[in-house]
């Protein structure tokens, strides 16, 4: 019997969100361009809306494990 854990889904798509935004905001910093600068700025918004649900979520699934 394999004794490695189970993945969260939820933990694992916060993860890849969380590297999302990271590559977001960079590109935002090294953007020149002001329409590019917009797209980002709502990508970002879009993204940091994700990541507070779903750092809720995992919050929520880690405490029914564990009480």
């Amino acid at each position: 019997m394999n004794s490695t854990p189970t993945p969260v889904p939820a933990i694992e798509d916060l993860a890849r969100t969380q590297q999302a935004w990271n590559a977001t905001y960079t590109a935002l910093a090294a953007s020149p361009a002001p329409s590019l600068n917009t797209l980002l700025r709502r990508r970002l918004l879009r993204l940091s809306t994700r990541l507070a649900r779903l750092r809720r979520q995992t919050t929520c699934q880690t405490e029914r494990k564990s009480g």
